[in-house]
């Protein structure tokens, strides 16, 4: 009997004298709405609109290296490690240092890894939207996604493929076209 005339006369106080206890109530559950929006909505889609400019800006950034592949014949990997032998005339050969080959095949190399890694990248903040936000703020369908990542992972595996030079430039159009980068 004495909880009824407790919540009783808590109820009634509620009414009349604690508008500031209300107001600092509503003001705590908005704050804390606004943060779950913030985690759960904006924050993920945040990530996954900085990855496609990412891969944007670093497929421009070594377009020239993408699209110039090294070939199989221009290096080699011996014991010492690597004895990069770049294509040039004979007499051009000769001055070239063996430590810029080494350079250069390092530098496709790190590039090579990169872009890998920004299909990784690309793929797992896509996945972690949920379903309901990718219908809703999100262009690209996962068929999408896959097709640019599968194209992302060919560039990274065609770095030390001549012949795939033009096709690495297609490679490109394509992930601008998966992922709405061309407007």
């Amino acid at each position: 009997m004495e909880n009824y005339y407790l919540c009783k006369y808590f109820i009634q106080n509620l009414k009349g004298n604690n508008n500031i206890f209300l107001t600092i109530l509503a003001g705590v559950f908005v704050f804390i709405f606004s943060q779950i929006i913030l985690e759960f909505i904006l924050k993920p889609l945040r990530e996954y609109k900085n990855i496609k400019n990412e891969v944007f800006n670093k497929l421009k950034f070594y377009s020239n290296t993408i699209t110039n592949p090294l070939s199989k014949e221009d290096f080699v990997i011996d014991k010492g490690g690597y004895n990069v032998i770049i294509s040039l005339d004979s007499e051009e050969k000769k001055d070239f240092d063996k430590m810029n080959n080494k350079r250069i095949f390092e530098n496709y190399l790190n590039i090579s890894n990169e872009i890998r890694k920004l299909s990784c990248d690309l793929e797992i903040r896509y996945r972690d939207n949920y379903v309901f936000m990718r219908s809703m703020f999100i262009n690209e369908n996962m068929n999408d996604i896959n097709n640019a990542v599968g194209c992302l992972i060919r560039i990274s595996n065609s770095l030390f493929e001549k012949s795939r030079a033009t096709a690495n430039s297609d490679d490109i159009d394509n992930i601008k076209k998966y992922l709405n980068l061309n407007k």
